[in-house]
């Protein structure tokens, strides 16, 4: 796992969103709580770690065990609970040191970015506002609510693609179109490699970049399946602007 290869002309950035462009700070272990005592109320006891899968596995534990209606009940209020979360935190919202200049580089060069996150889509646009970043002016915004399933599944990663061609993107003429996914936790290689899989033959290359300090340290990060690395958060403006600059 080397450094990556600077982007180019006719090539697209996908974006994780918190760890990655900016920290969210949501108090996590304060959601596990009240989920957790939620859920012991109707029969499950679960430890919401991963939190979203635990979720998931908690309504399906419920659909079996009381029915339909009061899953679907359950279900609404978790995803009520984590959005209000999510939008609250966002009044506290960081930018990671050098990601806004590598979004300005990279948008210099007119290469779409996109976001791909697993937060609600209230909470992306309201962290994005909060750190200067008008969701509008990036080529697609992917929440997990646009998808069926969020990372480590590739549905968010397939959609940004979908938007990126519905909108004209091309790629270089003579080139493959090459995405970059970067990320800082293992779901984000995990989502990129899955993808990776599907458009095999298209003209599409996905390549993942590993982010330390969000979810991953740098000494971590090598067991994630990424496939570069950049050793912190100037090295990802300067990734940015190697292209900026040719």
């Amino acid at each position: 796992m080397g450094a990556p290869p600077p982007p180019r002309p006719g090539d697209a950035v996908l974006f994780d969103l918190d760890g990655t462009l900016l920290f969210l700070p949501v108090d996590v272990e304060r959601l596990r709580g009240t989920l957790r005592a939620f859920f012991l109320d109707r029969g499950v006891d679960l430890a919401f770690r991963p939190l979203l899968p635990r979720v998931d596995e908690a309504v399906r534990l419920v659909l079996e065990r009381r029915g339909q209606a009061e899953a679907r009940a359950a279900e609404r209020w978790a995803a009520g609970v984590i959005a209000r979360a999510e939008v609250a935190a966002s009044a506290q919202v960081l930018p990671r040191r050098g990601a806004l200049a590598a979004l300005a580089a990279l948008r210099g060069r007119e290469i779409p970015v996109a976001v791909v996150s697993n937060n609600t889509r209230s909470g992306v646009e309201k962290a994005l506002a909060a750190v200067g970043v008008e969701p509008r002016s990036l080529a697609a915004v992917v929440s997990r609510e646009d998808v069926p399933a969020p990372k480590p599944a590739p549905d968010g990663v397939l959609l940004a693609l979908q938007v990126l061609q519905a909108r004209g993107w091309t790629g270089e003429e003579g080139r493959a179109r090459r995405v970059f996914l970067v990320g800082d936790a293992p779901a984000d290689a995990e989502a990129a490699r899955a993808a990776a899989g599907i458009v095999a033959g298209s003209g599409i290359s996905m390549v993942s970049i590993g982010l330390p300090g969000g979810r991953v340290t740098l000494e971590s990060l090598p067991d994630a399946p990424f496939d570069h690395r950049l050793e912190g958060e100037d090295h990802l403006r300067l990734w940015a602007e190697a292209v900026a600059g040719s």
